[in-house]
């Protein structure tokens, strides 16, 4: 049983998928976070960006901007 569920590894869906052998340890676990943003206050254009988070750092690691790739911009 787990107290405090506090980051992605505590969920019951990876923690059953574990213990089913669908996760082994050579398996890098990427999330990806997609934002938008309009360039010019006076003029419409949308730039759209996304970026690709290494989830298996520890939390305090993972979301420094030295571990976070870029991934692409629209």
């Amino acid at each position: 049983q787990i107290d405090v569920y506090d980051d992605y590894v505590c969920g019951h869906e990876y923690i059953q998928t574990v213990k089913e052998g669908g996760i082994k340890s050579d398996i890098l676990f990427l999330m990806s976070s997609l934002d938008g943003a309009q360039l010019y206050r006076n003029k419409t254009s949308d730039c759209w960006f996304f970026i690709w988070i290494f989830l298996d750092l520890s939390p305090g690691l993972r979301y420094k901007k030295r571990y976070v790739a870029p991934g692409a911009i629209i």
